[in-house]
């Protein structure tokens, strides 16, 4: 059964998040927390309970059918439109693909937000070829209590892109950019959460537990 992963909030809970004092809201008050250097830190299975993309408006978008447009956004594979959404779809698709395997263990939420994004024009896609480059920020936060295990840090997704016959020939077979930087980005969220070694989770008996809906700006 699918299960749902993605939550509409999240997207204002990033900008909230930056500006969020250290301590978290809650409902119920925790007790003393102990100093991080005395938690053991281990690798850790995880359960990733909901994740969120987000793209920022302010990022440059360039439709120049130009070898090298200077924007962070460069994407034709889609028809034109909203090229935020369309980047933001195929990050979705692979964050739901990448974390698809991780239903046990401790349960996370994870956040990404686009930094970059850069596919090629036509005009590369036709003659050149050359990369995908894909950068974004990952953040990792306690499905229990909301608070920052991991990130936000910079990942580095970049990929080789074809280009001349080769492109066309992969095109034939299905092989479009889109399922080419859908399949790289899920292999790096799914390799970079397999990765995490985290602090134990803390004794949270005498909270209330947290949801990610908590993120949420109040109304």
């Amino acid at each position: 059964m699918f299960k749902a992963r993605l939550f509409s909030g999240f997207t204002a809970a990033l900008a909230l998040l930056a500006c969020a004092p250290a301590e978290m809201p809650s409902r119920g008050r925790m007790g003393a927390v102990p100093d991080l250097a005395t938690i053991p830190v281990r690798a850790t299975t995880l359960n990733v309970i909901g994740f969120a993309v987000s793209v920022p408006r302010d990022l440059l978008v360039s439709e120049a059918d130009v070898y090298l447009p200077s924007a962070d956004i460069v994407w034709h594979g889609d028809p034109p439109g909203d090229r935020y959404a369309q980047v933001q779809a195929m990050f979705t698709a692979a964050l739901e693909r990448g974390t698809a395997t991780m239903t046990e263990g401790r349960p996370v939420v994870v956040t990404v937000e686009v930094d970059t994004f850069h596919a090629l024009t036509p005009k590369t896609r036709a003659t050149l070829g050359g990369n995908f480059a894909m950068r974004f920020h990952l953040t990792v936060l306690d499905g229990a209590t909301g608070a920052v295990l991991d990130g936000p840090r910079l990942v580095i997704a970049d990929t080789p892109a074809s280009g001349g016959r080769r492109a066309l020939r992969e095109e034939a077979q299905g092989i479009t950019q889109k399922v080419v930087i859908v399949d790289r980005l899920a292999e790096v969220v799914q390799a970079e959460l397999a990765a995490l070694r985290l602090p134990a989770p803390l004794d949270l008996a005498s909270r209330d537990a947290f949801s990610p809906l908590d993120l949420a700006p109040a109304q």
